[in-house]
């Protein structure tokens, strides 16, 4: 009796996984792609230029879980996140140094409650980042689908040396930000991140 159980328990674990398998497929073949006027959109919001250590904006590419920004708030997101994963470990302290950095992107009651630590990291990655003076040049892209009353950001990065040899980045960093309801001008009214591995 018990192996009939078992038997019937895993088939139905198997039956679950195909049909989720085959949803995911559907669902990543028949949404809406990222319009290259989006992309264009993302890739000429200049940031300004005290704002970041670096002076381009990479384009948002369109992947099978991501695409590019579709609307005013979406760009400030994604504006904001690639803002606060641009590091430049031989004067950033640690992470948390570059959020100062985008918060003219945030109501001010946000931006009285970024934290900045003065303890530093001790990570390998870090380490050698500050040893060899690399910045760090996120990659930045909208989860689509996620949440009507909020907008994910998915982040990775390259480390570059100065003499142009890149490193990757070991984590994945994804960001939630909650934004005003102002469509001309959203701001950022909160937000959360964390590292996915």
């Amino acid at each position: 009796m018990n192996r009939q159980r078992l038997m019937a328990l895993t088939s139905l674990t198997l039956l679950c996984v195909a049909a989720l398998a085959g949803a995911l497929l559907l669902w990543t073949f028949t949404r809406p792609a990222a319009t290259p006027e989006g992309q264009a959109a993302a890739a000429t919001t200049p940031a300004p230029a005290s704002a970041s250590m670096s002076t381009t904006t990479p384009t948002p590419t369109a992947g099978p879980l991501s695409y590019a920004p579709a609307n005013k708030a979406e760009e400030v997101a994604v504006e904001a996140a690639r803002i606060m994963t641009t590091w430049k470990p031989a004067e950033d302290l640690d992470e948390s140094a570059s959020a100062p950095r985008a918060a003219h992107l945030m109501t001010p009651a946000r931006a009285k409650k970024i934290l900045v630590s003065d303890r530093g990291t001790s990570t390998p990655e870090w380490i050698a980042a500050a040893e060899g003076n690399w910045t760090s040049e996120p990659n930045v892209t909208i989860v689509p689908d996620s949440d009507p009353n909020a907008i994910y950001v998915n982040v990775t990065w390259t480390w570059r040396e100065p003499g142009g040899k890149t490193h990757d980045g070991h984590t994945r960093r994804m960001f939630v930000f909650q934004m005003t309801d102002d469509k001309k001008n959203p701001q950022i009214s909160d937000y959360t991140w964390q590292n996915l591995f």
